[in-house]
């Protein structure tokens, strides 16, 4: 996979259970779950590639779902 500069999610819980995003040089986002322990902010090998537009309706979908 290539390097990208991921950020998790501060809304994960201890251990590999973490959702970590990217953007991509084509800014299109990039969203990955943590994959095999290993280094931080390095997720599994499945990434989700959505527009900015697309991952910013779903963010403000959760923020608002109780």
């Amino acid at each position: 996979m290539n390097r990208h500069d991921w950020h998790r999610s501060s809304y994960c819980a201890e251990g590999n259970s973490c959702v970590y995003v990217a953007v991509a040089p084509d800014g299109r986002i990039l969203v990955a779950e943590r994959g095999d322990p290993g280094e931080p902010g390095e997720p599994g090998h499945r990434v989700l590639r959505t527009s900015a537009a697309a991952w910013a309706a779903l963010v403000a979908e959760v923020r608002t779902t109780p």
